[in-house]
């Protein structure tokens, strides 16, 4: 913004209406890239077929768009619709967004099951889609964790687990490293009472990866698709969709001089 007149950020063709254009055409084609490693887009000879320019209304302007398309005109883009002119409610989406902690990560691992499978056995899954030179500083989950499987899965990529022992738990054989670190996080619940121990071990981190659910309802409280296989290509989609508004948040800092 430096060197633009602050009247100018909010008016037509703007900076705020430039963000909007940047903003909804990275996700379109983000959008446009799920489909074409998806159902739809294996059949023979689909890809990327040039863009269209059409004009959106939202709450406060007007802003054109490049839309992707695909050579076989089956992407229907979830962020808007293919036929779609209206976007009232764009600005307020972004603000809530951001406004419930959007710019402050990224989503970097999922998983899609069904409910006949919990939440503890899909952990060591979820840190092994973290590529093994990222380095993991601490994994803080609630109690239904508190398993030797999820601790030696954290402790195998050299993390911290911040995980409440269970009520009535008892020490587990220290015969591995996961095993070990679980105890004395039960020795420290024990010695501080719960609520201290989850004050000091920074356990109230964890509210982070509800907020980013909550960001996730605003796309949708529910998912359209009916088939198990579409809904998790969905979700991939939506949490495509949430790290773009969140790369978008991120300050790059540079050095001047």
């Amino acid at each position: 913004m430096a060197g633009r007149d602050p009247q100018e950020l909010f008016a037509k063709n703007g900076l705020v209406d430039e963000l909007k254009k940047a903003l909804s055409e990275r996700l379109l084609n983000t959008e446009l890239d799920e489909h074409l490693v998806g159902d739809a887009g294996r059949s023979v000879g689909n890809h990327r077929n040039g863009k269209f320019r059409k004009t959106m209304l939202t709450g406060t302007s007007k802003v054109t768009l490049d839309f992707p398309r695909d050579r076989n005109g089956t992407f229907d883009p979830k962020l808007i619709a293919k036929y779609q002119r209206r976007f009232p409610d764009f600005d307020d989406k972004v603000i809530s967004m951001y406004a419930r902690g959007m710019s402050v990560r990224e989503i970097r691992a999922v998983e899609v099951t069904g409910n006949h499978i919990g939440d503890a056995p899909v952990l060591p899954d979820l840190l092994s889609q973290i590529a093994p030179e990222q380095e993991i500083g601490s994994v803080t989950v609630d109690g239904a964790y508190d398993t030797r499987n999820c601790h030696d899965a954290i402790a195998d990529r050299g993390a911290h687990a911040v995980i409440p022992p269970r009520k009535n738990a008892k020490p587990w054989k220290p015969t591995t490293a996961g095993a070990v670190a679980r105890n004395e996080a039960l020795r420290a619940s024990k010695s501080l009472g719960r609520t201290i121990w989850r004050d000091w071990s920074g356990y109230h981190r964890r509210s982070r990866a509800e907020t980013k659910i909550d960001c996730m309802k605003l796309l949708g409280q529910r998912l359209m698709a009916r088939d198990f296989d579409r809904q998790v290509a969905e979700v991939q989609v939506r949490i495509a969709i949430m790290n773009g508004y969140t790369a978008l948040g991120i300050p790059v800092t540079k050095a001047v001089g």
